[in-house]
């Protein structure tokens, strides 16, 4: 199981922390850290156990009503740091549980809600600050991902937490007194954060071409951001590249590589077709796919796979572009 302990061995600790939870819990209710600890367990081996997913809720729940709130900060990092490991262990199943997914949701919007500005990654007064935290988690996604291809449950839980930080959580920044003085400062924080998951969900997909997911999830993202992505580069220094450009990329590396990847294709050419890059972007990259297109006549046998592809997405986005038409593609690839 990559664990370091069989299946069989993990399952008869499963057993005995079933039986050690329910009676500790029995014992000393909510309060029981024994009943706690068992969770882990029983989560890493049944991460659909949801009896023990809601002990650990209303185990945070009660600290944060009666302890200090450094306590529940310590607390609450903690149990995010034990429901990432068991999502990215190398378990089949664990990588892809909608409980546990559902439960780091959880965590982190009532992180959110109830810290607005005392844990200061994710205040929203400053925002580059929160970066981090987000780009922790789509890392963990990422990972997820690399363990069970194709993880639809943790990209779309990607969405939910992306569409929280820059619809939910912006829009409830500051008291209307200091909002514009913060105007500038969210709308800086918000291009960071795109331009920084934007990097690691393209640089992902490029890694695993043929994992529908990232690239749907990739193209969503791209549909939300500004026309305008602020990019990390290897030296700290950051450069402002558009939508447009990152679909260019993909292009080449779709023609350069000559890649025959279903869903990578998919990926090109819904983005070309409902306007993410808009009107313009789309004609320039249709152009560039044709002109391959046309070079791959007389290649090899990777090279009429290519020209396939390439005749198929065109067709396509011709037929169902919002725009319309780009002319005969029948007869130009």
């Amino acid at each position: 199981m990559n664990l370091g302990i069989s299946k069989k061995y993990l399952a008869l600790a499963f057993v005995a922390a079933r039986a050690c939870f329910f009676q500790a819990r029995k014992q000393s209710g909510i309060e029981s850290i024994q009943a706690l600890e068992a969770t882990r367990t029983i989560l890493l081996f049944d991460p659909e156990h949801l009896t023990a997913a809601n002990h650990r809720k209303r185990h945070l729940l009660h600290l944060f009503s009666s302890h200090p709130s450094s306590t529940f900060q310590t607390a609450l990092r903690r149990d995010l740091l034990v429901i990432t490991s068991i999502l990215t262990s190398p378990l089949h199943r664990q990588s892809k549980s909608p409980t546990l997914w559902h439960h780091r949701y959880w965590l982190l919007t009532t992180y959110a809600s109830d810290f607005p500005s005392e844990p200061k990654e994710i205040s929203v007064s400053s925002p580059p600050s929160h970066i981090p935290l987000v780009c922790a988690d789509i890392d963990a996604v990422c990972k997820a991902g690399e363990r069970h291809p194709k993880n639809y449950y943790a990209w779309q839980y990607a969405r939910r937490l992306i569409s929280f930080f820059t619809e939910g959580a912006y829009a409830c920044c500051e008291p209307k007194s200091t909002a514009s003085a913060n105007a500038s400062n969210v709308e800086k924080g918000y291009a960071d954060l795109m331009g920084t998951c934007v990097a690691m969900v393209l640089s992902w997909s490029l890694h695993h071409p043929a994992d529908i997911s990232g690239w749907a999830f990739l193209g969503w993202f791209l549909r939300c951001s500004s026309k305008d992505i602020t990019l990390p580069s290897p030296s700290r220094a950051q450069s402002t590249v558009s939508t447009l450009a990152v679909v260019k990329c993909v292009g080449d590396y779709a023609v350069r590589l000559e890649q025959a990847k279903e869903s990578l294709w998919v990926f090109l050419r819904t983005v070309l077709a409902d306007g993410t890059v808009g009107e313009g972007g789309t004609e320039e990259i249709i152009g560039q796919l044709k002109d391959a297109g046309r070079k791959s006549d007389h290649g090899s046998g990777d090279c009429m796979i290519l020209k396939e592809r390439v005749r198929r997405t065109v067709a396509w986005v011709e037929k169902n572009s919002i725009r319309g038409n780009w002319g005969d593609t029948s007869h130009e690839t």
